[in-house]
């Protein structure tokens, strides 16, 4: 097994990244600076749940790569609980025998079996990876190329597969999921509504089991239909101005993570993906405090246009790796992005109703903006200490 080293990003303080929002809010004060503490401290994370295949086909043969975090693949191996290089070099034929396992080559129906090459360990930005070296051989020059992978779905359904083809035809590429364990290609030039239809599903399923970016979302959406006045929460006369509301934090936040979101898949900007999965975890603890004791006197669009420029860097986090041509991954990103605003449509398309309906109700501050704001902040909590220590305690 070879192993590529890299420099290791320094730990460094961030107090001068954080500070003190209200001393009324003395809990949430010390949380801050609980929460800035542990994400400066030098403890590795990882991006759960991607793993990325690439092949490259010529005439009869296939040759490629699986990638996968090191985290990950411990997991794999029964060895969460001692997730480093060292656990996952001293299993390397079993990691090998249980990857190259999980991917099936069938080339115009004839099985090509796979080989696994050399493991290399390696760092790719902040994260530990490895990578298998995987190659078949098939009876005759490939026509038509399915590819079969079940890495992880049994134990992690959250887990996505990045697939990405190359071959004479160009670059096609595809996701796996639990129920979507198969990719078909015809190796002959892909339309663009292959390469949209795949990434705007996956956009909307991003959304709709990314439960960080749904909780954010939710906290600037309840307090809509009220108005912060006389120390206490009151609701709005006018129901044009609650859907003016939801209108301005849903589109603010649509026009911040849509940039950064561009600007991460194209590795315009890169940042470490602990710190942005860190700070959306902070963004939500802000969020829902400031709905129990508004201290950011800012309106909730606000809210929504700062930290929605962290929260698209979380969506890019998938799409940075995406081997494609650039003209494919504008349509990939495109995609991904419509899909995402659909997922976001159809939550305010069930709140609106709700917002309306109940915002005079006596008790629609305390139960409907209070109980959940609550509940929301202590999840991020926990989502900040998991992804600054790399744990799982409730994911």
């Amino acid at each position: 097994m070879r192993e590529h080293e890299g420099r290791k990003p320094p730990a460094f303080s961030l107090a001068g990244v954080c500070f003190r929002v209200s001393p009324r809010l003395r809990l949430l004060n010390a949380g801050l600076w609980l929460g800035c503490a542990v994400l400066a401290s030098p403890a590795d994370a990882h991006e759960v749940g991607w793993s990325y295949l690439t092949l490259e086909v010529e005439r009869e043969q296939v040759r490629g790569k699986l990638e996968i975090s090191v985290t990950d693949a411990a997991a794999m191996l029964g060895l969460a609980g001692d997730a480093s290089r060292e656990s996952v070099r001293a299993h390397e034929a079993e990691f090998s025998r249980r990857a190259a396992g999980a991917i099936e080559i069938v080339a115009d129906d004839a099985a090509c079996p796979v080989r696994a090459g050399d493991v290399v360990l390696e760092r790719i930005t902040e994260l530990d990876f490895a990578r298998l070296e995987l190659s078949a051989t098939c009876a005759e020059p490939v026509q038509r190329l399915s590819v079969r992978y079940s890495l992880r779905f049994a134990q992690d359904p959250a887990h996505r597969g990045l697939l990405s083809v190359r071959s004479w035809a160009g670059t096609q590429a595809s996701l796996f999921t639990p129920d979507r364990q198969q990719a078909d290609f015809v190796l002959r030039p892909n339309t663009p509504w292959h390469h949209f239809r795949a990434f705007l599903q996956e956009g909307m399923h991003h959304i709709a089991t990314g439960y960080d970016h749904l909780s954010f979302l939710l906290v600037l959406l309840l307090p809509a239909s009220l108005v912060w006045q006389g120390r206490r929460w009151q609701p709005r006369d006018d129901p044009r101005q609650v859907v003016l509301e939801i209108a301005a934090v849903v589109t603010s936040f649509t026009l911040a993570h849509s940039v950064t979101l561009a600007l991460g898949a194209f590795e315009w900007v890169t940042v470490a993906s602990r710190w942005v999965e860190g700070l959306i975890a902070v963004s939500i603890l802000i969020a829902a405090f400031n709905n129990l004791q508004p201290f950011v006197r800012a309106r909730p669009w606000v809210l929504g246009l700062g930290f929605g420029l962290v929260h698209g860097l979380g969506f890019a986090s998938a799409l940075r790796i995406l081997d494609l041509p650039t003209e494919a991954r504008v349509i990939a990103l495109a995609a991904f992005n419509i899909g995402v605003e659909l997922a976001q449509l159809a939550l305010v398309v069930l709140l609106l109703p709700l917002l309306l309906a109940l915002r005079r109700h006596a008790s629609y501050a305390r139960l409907f903006v209070d109980v959940p704001s609550m509940l929301i902040a202590w999840l991020a909590g926990v989502w900040l200490l998991e992804r600054a220590l790399g744990i799982r305690l409730i994911s």
